[in-house]
């Protein structure tokens, strides 16, 4: 992790570099093994966070359509719309449980390189099929008089 190849591991602890080699193919398969044994309760804990959340909302949305009783007593009370904000936040709590299953439809990534001549590349590109097809005839034509 600070960038020493096996060589200066060994100098630096005065042991072979192949007792380093082996050290170090045990504590990667250390590492994967408890990050693939983590991962799941990670997601887990992740996914109860989100769901608690969300539950927590629709409460809150659910109270604020209810309004409060009449000062005198007489009118039953009457539901309100209710405020969006809770619908916000668990429309929210929706797209976290959606990006920790791993759902989302992919998206395309274009890179653009400012010098890359693209006429250059098609013409180079069709020189060589050329160049190939010409090859195939040859050998076809050599394959016939055969």
């Amino acid at each position: 992790m600070q960038g020493k190849n096996q060589f200066e591991i060994s100098e630096q602890l005065h042991i072979s570099q192949s007792t380093v080699s082996r050290d170090l193919k045990s504590l990667l398969k250390t590492w994967d093994k408890e990050s693939a044994e983590t991962w799941p309760m990670h997601r887990a804990r992740e996914f109860a966070k989100i769901n608690e959340m969300e539950r927590i909302y629709y409460e809150e949305w659910k109270c604020s359509k209810v309004a409060p009783p009449a000062e005198d007593g007489e009118d039953p009370p009457q539901e309100l719309p209710g405020n969006p904000a809770f619908l916000y936040g668990a429309k929210d709590c929706v797209k976290m449980r959606i990006s920790l299953f791993g759902v989302n439809a992919p998206q395309l990534l274009t890179m653009v390189d400012e010098d890359f001549d693209q006429v250059a590349w098609a013409k180079e590109r069709d020189r060589r099929h050329a160049q190939a097809a010409a090859l195939l005839d040859q050998a076809e034509d050599a394959g016939a008089e055969d």
